[in-house]
């Protein structure tokens, strides 16, 4: 199904916008990658995605969004997690950023929104080695726990090239309905112009727009689509 023209104009708006200002396209396939477990870490699947994509775990729908602007003076991830549950669950699902070149002097805004039946989920932001983007042992920065609702700012000066990788950690039982953002954003100390922000955050609420547009009017994903064979890869 076609996407409306209001949401079509709102698109060709944006990407002018980045053209303009010089934001780079969404992160090609290798310098975004989606890791997950299904069983809260005693497993872990690990995959190259391209940004706006969606990938299938389970009862689970990952949207990852990640990029970085073509000056290297911002970069940004989102992870979102959508579903009801059919089981009980136990994930902790990553999405990292690679090559990072936002210079010493940064600023982190990271926010975690959404609702979730059940116990209370939790998102952790990182900067790690973009040579090992996972490492949550001995990273460069974390920001610790963040709980739902929550939201906040750090200021930091790592030296590049590094990732910028997010972790959502949520567990439950049969009939949980969970709906998940996990949204950050690293930018130079030195303040951007207010299209590239715009430019750089709205392209993730365009897609999950219309996405939830799309889904409310077509059926389930064909089997064509990304939607792994089972939870534990």
């Amino acid at each position: 199904m076609s996407s409306s023209p209001t949401v079509r104009s709102m698109v060709a708006l944006l990407v002018a916008l980045g053209v303009t200002l010089g934001v780079s396209q969404p992160a090609h396939a290798g310098n975004l990658k989606l890791r997950y477990s299904a069983d809260g870490g005693s497993n872990w699947t690990t995959q190259d995605v391209t940004s706006g994509q969606s990938v299938y775990v389970g009862d689970f729908e990952f949207i990852v969004t990640g990029q970085q602007n073509s000056a290297g003076t911002m970069a940004a991830v989102d992870l979102q997690v959508n579903g009801t549950a059919t089981a009980a669950y136990n994930f902790i699902v990553q999405l990292a950023l690679t090559n990072v070149s936002v210079p010493p002097g940064q600023n982190l805004s990271y926010a975690f929104t959404g609702v979730k039946d059940g116990p209370a989920p939790s998102m952790r932001t990182y900067l790690t080695p973009t040579a090992d983007p996972f490492n949550t042992t001995s990273p460069i920065f974390q920001t610790g726990s963040v709980a739902l609702g929550q939201s906040g700012q750090s200021s930091l000066a790592a030296t590049p090239n590094f990732s910028l990788m997010t972790s959502l950690q949520f567990s439950g039982n049969t009939n949980d309905f969970v709906m998940l953002d996990g949204n950050n954003t690293l930018a130079s100390a030195v303040p951007a112009p207010a299209g590239l922000v715009l430019a750089l955050t709205g392209l993730p609420l365009l897609a999950l727009f219309a996405r939830r547009r799309k889904r409310g009017a077509a059926a389930a994903p064909s089997d064509g689509e990304d939607r792994p064979a089972s939870a534990n890869g």
